[in-house]
């Protein structure tokens, strides 16, 4: 999987502009897309070797990607908003800084529904 996750880009990434990732480590009652200029990272996991805890991944958000987000999802009928304050979980974190080492391209996150509907997130 590692090996994988380091290579899989590499045809495209002069061509990525920018990822969108939905992580099923953030779920919410109403859709949220992180919308900061440069999310944190939430090591939202416990009793792991303490060097996991120091993982850096610094990846800027791109909160005008994720206001059109918000604004199509809004538009499909399916209500979304912003959050200025949510980071990068490990979901995120941890299988991009396989995949985008240098952690330059704009990413931002997308939450489940935390009604788990697989007609809402189809």
């Amino acid at each position: 999987m590692a090996r994988y996750l380091a290579s899989f880009a590499d045809d495209y990434r002069s061509d990525i502009k920018a990822v969108i990732v939905i992580s099923a480590h953030w779920e919410s009652p109403t859709i949220k897309v992180t919308g900061s200029r440069q999310p944190e990272l939430i090591y939202d996991y416990h009793g792991f070797p303490a060097h996991t805890y120091n993982l850096k991944w610094p990846a800027p958000g791109a909160p005008e990607l994720a206001r059109q987000a918000v604004d199509m999802l809004s538009a499909g009928g399916i209500t979304a908003e912003l959050d200025r304050q949510r980071g990068y979980d490990h979901g995120v974190f941890i299988p991009f800084l396989l995949a985008f080492e240098q952690a330059d391209i704009p990413t931002i996150q997308i939450s489940l529904s935390s009604d788990l509907s697989p007609e809402t997130h189809l």
